[in-house]
């Protein structure tokens, strides 16, 4: 039987996160090539915005990954464990 993950908080605000960024960089790709001189600013604060959003799921990736129990790395830890128990 399958366990249910207990994620919490932390994946939602990486979903949340990435499509804030996801979409203020498309706005700020469609602002930037299709604008006119009026939306330049538009294109900037997009630009702006995208980047440290990105940086910041990025690191909620990270701490997902590694330090949440559910994660993939303490699981491949407990597997590499058991398989190295079962070679004994």
């Amino acid at each position: 039987m399958l366990k249910t993950p207990e994620w919490g908080m932390m994946i939602v605000l990486y979903f949340f996160f990435g499509g804030i960024a996801g979409g203020a960089y498309f706005t700020a790709a469609i602002a930037d090539n299709i604008g006119g001189p009026r939306s330049s600013r538009v294109a900037l604060v997009g630009y702006l915005l995208s980047l440290p959003l990105v940086a910041l799921c990025g690191l909620l990736l990270i701490a997902v990954v590694l330090f949440l129990p559910e994660g993939a790395y303490p699981r491949l830890r407990r597997a590499l464990e058991r398989r190295a128990g079962e070679r004994r």
